[in-house]
């Protein structure tokens, strides 16, 4: 998808991304002034649009260096995808627990006679 294509809050923050400096990192809060995105959710919906449309925007939660970027070279490229499979995997988890919830709680405890077969 060409950069034309997109909405203007698409194109503010790409082009955004695309004027920082390499290695310079732009937290959310700053992003969203810049570009006069009011939501934080909206924010967050454009980031991946902008990712589901191969446009290379990256995001970093190292403490020294957090916020988002254009990704310009492997290392980039190898925080972002670190940083998405691991919470691609915490939501995974986090799933897997609700299930695991839901289920042993909705399931009757089946009661069992001395030889293990179900009373009644």
């Amino acid at each position: 998808m060409k950069i034309e294509e997109l909405s203007k809050h698409h194109q503010f923050v790409w082009t955004t991304l695309q004027l920082l400096e390499d290695g310079e990192r732009i937290i959310g809060a700053e992003l969203q002034a810049r570009t006069g995105i009011q939501d934080k959710r909206i924010l967050y919906q454009v980031i991946n649009d902008l990712r589901r449309n191969d446009f290379l925007v990256g995001s970093s939660k190292n403490p020294d260096k957090s916020g988002y970027f254009e990704i310009r070279d492997e290392e980039d490229l190898n925080k972002t995808l670190s940083s998405l499979r691991d919470a691609a995997f915490n939501q995974l988890a986090t799933a897997k627990r609700i299930e695991l919830a839901f289920y042993t709680r909705e399931l009757p405890l089946l009661k069992l006679d001395d030889e293990g077969r179900e009373a009644e």
